[in-house]
């Protein structure tokens, strides 16, 4: 039910914004509606808003609008298994987030880059990316949300359980102490690449 009211509203949203003709909104909406699609299971129409809305804030040229519409895009690939697009978007997102010094959506993007080495097993980066984006929530005040710790917690328990105790927390102290960017930077497509095959 919650997803249809917020579909509503986006909707709504979106055709003040193209009344407005105000783009940034349009492409903010689009974003947004592909999030609210992929919550309730429409992946195709989920991926066609996100990339819309991307495309159209890349076009108006606000840095954060770009930041956030490549985290809903990598997302939503993410969620329909398309781990190279989902890693480049992340990456990309981090570090324009970076560049303009938004550290909240840069540790979502490392978050999503941890979910996406979990997923293709490369527990090292995973814990070391899920370090980061923690170090980062930590330094400037903001608690992981609620709807996504019990996921982020159960991460966090498998990759303890396949690193073990020490493997895992050196592992974690790295990416605590690491540079955020830096640790994109490891992730171009071609490296995702050959860890799909």
């Amino acid at each position: 039910r919650e997803f249809e009211v917020a579909l509503a509203h986006f909707e709504r949203a979106q055709a003040l914004h193209w009344e407005l003709g105000n783009r940034a909104g349009i492409a903010s909406s689009l974003s947004s509606l592909g999030l609210v699609y992929a919550s309730l299971g429409q992946p195709e129409r989920a991926l066609d808003h996100c990339l819309q809305g991307l495309e159209l804030s890349r076009e108006v040229g606000e840095k954060r609008d770009v930041v956030i519409a490549c985290n809903h895009c990598g997302s939503v690939h993410y969620e329909r298994g398309e781990q190279r697009e989902a890693a480049a978007l992340y990456a990309e997102a981090a570090q324009l987030a970076d560049e303009i010094g938004d550290r909240l959506s840069l540790s979502s993007s490392l978050l999503g880059l941890g979910q996406v080495a979990l997923r293709l097993d490369q527990d090292d980066d995973a814990v070391r990316f899920y370090a980061a984006a923690e170090a980062l929530r930590s330094e400037i005040g903001a608690p992981l949300p609620e709807s996504q710790r019990e996921e982020h917690e159960r991460d966090l328990a498998t990759l303890r359980d396949r690193l073990g105790g020490a493997g895992f927390e050196r592992q974690w102290h790295a990416g605590t102490e690491a540079d955020p960017v830096e640790l994109t930077m490891r992730w171009d497509v071609p490296l995702v690449q050959r860890a799909e095959r």
